[in-house]
């Protein structure tokens, strides 16, 4: 995985699957609660302010959206934190399987005068 340093934020290289995608069609957003709304915005300006998120006009047309909303943060119930369904696009990611031996093979390496704890 290719990972590169941008500002405070980690940055990754996302690889697909080959197969093809199907891009998923939402039309609709859920409506933003009214206690959510001063802090949303303020989240979502301080996000485009560190290039996590970039504001679109509302007649841009792109397949490279996906629906967020807001929730409080938990034990402050004044502030936003937005939240998103990545389920579709992770269907979609490749990930490398990487080898790990099972707890047998691993007991077996173990020698007899090697202590457990």
């Amino acid at each position: 995985m290719d990972k590169r340093i941008k500002g405070d934020c980690l940055s990754l290289k996302i690889h697909f699957k080959p197969s093809p995608v199907t891009p998923y069609h939402t039309s609709n957003a859920r409506p933003v609660p009214a206690h959510l709304e001063a802090p949303g915005r303020a989240l979502c300006d301080d996000l485009v302010n560190k290039g996590v998120l970039r504001e679109l006009d509302e007649n841009t047309v792109t397949d490279k959206l996906n629906r967020g909303h807001f929730v409080p943060k938990r034990g402050r119930p004044n502030q936003a934190r937005l939240v998103t369904n990545y389920i579709k696009l992770n269907q979609h990611i490749r990930r490398p399987i990487l080898p790990f031996l099972s707890a047998d093979p691993i007991c077996k390496m173990v020698k007899g005068q090697d202590k457990w704890f």
